[in-house]
């Protein structure tokens, strides 16, 4: 498929045997294929009326064999006498009340089980020159589409309007989910799926056909007009295309498998719960060089409720207290400037700036960490920034000295409308600071587990100051900084301004990326052999220690440590358990690896032979924190470059 829609030529003159036509999704399915030119075949019970089966006249625009998928005999006939080159499998006993009533009998188990194995039997047996036996697909929508029933139902009755309304049956009735999702990752990793209706004109599509044909409109008109607009719709998804500069993506940076979002943890109770895997697959842009992911999750899925604090890493309140002391005497910051932060969490920076009676504002979008902004006396918009929360502050009359962005620009997938935002919100002579990881550093040093979904972009001094000067801003200087393996602090002004002249370390560094090959294409393609050979280590060293019957624990559970551990395989059977200082982490599960997290008190407990330490950018701090681990002869770890043991 590779996000097209179905090919007339392929399916033009094919022979489909379709269960389940009678039903509901198996009716459209069928007029649908029709329209393809396909030569159908449906095998079904008769429609229970009424029925979309049986108004729209599905029974007259194919070959319809009345049967029952639990009869074998009856279904292989069907099958042979059809000789099908595709067979689709739809039939089921759908119904969540009557599954309670005849779990087992001829209904639930008969049909859905025996059913299926049934049909796959039957196809064995078809005489055909060979057997492809594809795999089940879950289709469904994005994972900011997916609501509850009840929400779902009071969205449908917004749709039909008229006063329409909607009530829970009185009685006893036995249990339903209140949540219904599936994940479809498979099918848009595999096949190349999109959904191409977002939730609400879904709504929208589904009143209004039932409205029209409420009024006696012909069912099968309604299908093939519906049919017909939706294949003129646009993919929401469409061919990858750089999120900067929009030039088709084709080159492959570093491709990690199928992974969970890396702050998704799992409460203990949910272990066993489905989780959704996604591409994580990383490419740089051929012409602007922005190393970048698919979005496959928005961020307002992934940010709408946060489980990462910056204020329980020592370290990092440390940066941002020396930040806070460097800005305010640069620039001369005084009681009358204002000072906003985008993505500002907990308030783990503006409280510095607020402690020299500077003005601050924060504009964080997780709500539960905006609340520990506030406790702190922190003021706080909760919004995702861009150009709208950008002009709605600055109608407000918020006009920042200085703005800073630590760690958020990576994290943004519309890039464009992030900086344009900036441009928007910062005062005419006003200066904004942006930190992010180097791309240099994480060619240079294989930090391949600081790629995951929550960071869409991967950046280069080259490509901020791109983007920068599209959106009117000038990168006047950049330092260079140890956290996070090793970051880079742009400043930029407005370029119209020009109160700022460049320094010197902007061509050196510049020249240095340069001299590193990220503006050709060769480093690139020799990252992925970076990686595997770091995976190799570290599987080695895992698997040498267990051999040896040496116990191995981790330390943090950071989301580099959830990348690294996915796309190793590494799981409870070669590292017991991680523990974190954060109370809200501990006592989840990592997603995916389904390691426990402890408190940190549990490694003095435990007393490992070896400590992994999850997040290698702050091993000094961790390891001076757990210094007690070398008093009974263990040792410390790193993973990253390579996976080495400490002194």
């Amino acid at each position: 498929m590779n996000g097209r829609l179905p090919d007339p030529a392929f399916w033009g003159g094919k022979r489909v045997f379709l269960t389940g036509h009678t039903g509901f999704k198996g009716a459209w399915l069928a007029l649908w294929l029709r329209r393809l030119g396909a030569d159908v075949t449906g095998f079904a019970l008769p429609p229970e009326l009424p029925s979309l089966a049986e108004a729209a006249g599905v029974e007259q625009r194919i070959t319809s064999i009345h049967g029952d998928i639990r009869d074998l005999p009856a279904l292989g006939q069907a099958v042979q006498a059809a000789y099908p080159q595709i067979m689709l499998h739809l039939a089921a006993q759908a119904l969540v009340r009557l599954s309670y009533r005849q779990p087992v009998g001829r209904e639930t188990f008969a049909t859905n089980v025996m059913g299926t194995a049934h049909v796959l039997e039957a196809a064995r047996q078809a005489p055909t020159s060979g057997q492809d036996f594809a795999e089940a697909w879950n289709f469904g929508p994005m994972m900011d589409d997916m609501q509850s029933v009840s929400r779902v139902v009071q969205c449908l009755a917004q749709a039909w309007g008229d006063g329409a309304a909607w009530h829970v049956t009185d009685g006893p009735l036995p249990h339903e989910a209140g949540f219904l999702a599936v994940d479809p990752s498979l099918a848009r990793r595999r096949l190349g799926w999109r959904p191409r209706l977002r939730l609400k004109p879904s709504f929208d599509w589904t009143s209004r056909w039932y409205k029209q044909y409420a009024v006696g409109m012909d069912a099968a008109r309604l299908v093939d007009a519906d049919i017909e607009r939706y294949e003129r719709l646009e993919l929401l998804m469409t061919a990858k295309t750089c999120r900067f500069c929009q030039a088709p993506l084709h080159e492959s940076f570093a491709d990690l498998g199928m992974t969970p979002l890396s702050n998704s943890f799992i409460a203990p109770d949910k272990a066993c719960a489905m989780e959704p895997f996604y591409p994580l697959h990383a490419y740089v842009c051929s012409t602007c060089r922005l190393v970048q992911l698919e979005e496959f999750e928005s961020s307002r899925h992934i940010f709408g409720d946060y489980i990462y604090f910056s204020s329980y890493s020592e370290s990092w309140l440390r940066h941002a207290e020396a930040y806070a002391a460097k800005m305010a005497q640069r620039l001369g910051l005084g009681t009358d400037a204002l000072v906003v932060e985008i993505a500002s969490n907990d308030g783990y920076l503006l409280q510095y700036f607020q402690q020299r009676g500077i003005q601050v504002l924060g504009v964080e979008p997780a709500a539960n960490v905006a609340a520990a902004a506030a406790k702190k006396g922190i003021p706080t918009e909760i919004a995702f920034f861009g150009r709208a929360t950008a002009t709605q502050l600055r109608e407000r009359g918020i006009a920042p000295d200085l703005m800073t962005a630590n760690n958020v620009l990576a994290h943004v997938p519309d890039i464009n409308d992030f900086v344009g935002g900036l441009t928007i919100l910062l005062k005419s002579e006003g200066v904004v600071t942006v930190e992010f990881p180097h791309l240099l550093r994480l060619l240079k040093e294989s930090q391949f587990d600081t790629i995951y979904h929550e960071h869409f972009s991967y950046l280069s001094l080259h490509v901020v100051q791109r983007i920068f000067a599209r959106h009117g801003l000038l990168v006047f200087d950049v330092e260079q900084l140890p956290t996070h393996g090793g970051s880079l602090r742009v400043f930029a002004c407005h370029a119209a301004a020009a109160h700022h002249s460049e320094t010197p370390t902007v061509a050196r560094l510049l020249t240095e990326e340069v001299a590193a090959g990220l503006e050709g294409d060769d480093a690139y393609r020799r990252f992925a052999r970076q990686i595997a050979e770091a995976k190799s280590a570290l599987l080695r060293f895992l698997i040498d220690a267990q051999a040896q019957g040496k116990r191995v624990a981790a330390y943090g559970a950071p989301a580099k440590g959830n990348t690294l551990l996915n796309y190793c395989g590494v799981g409870p059977d070669l590292i017991a358990f991680t523990v974190d200082r954060s109370p809200h982490k501990q006592g989840m599960l990592l997603p995916g690896t389904r390691i426990p997290i402890r408190a940190p008190e549990a490694i003095l407990e435990e007393k490992p032979d070896y400590v992994l330490v999850l997040p290698w950018n702050l091993q000094e701090e961790i390891t001076a924190q757990m210094a007690a681990v070398r008093a009974w002869g263990g040792r410390f770890v790193v993973p990253i470059p390579t996976t080495r043991v400490l002194p």
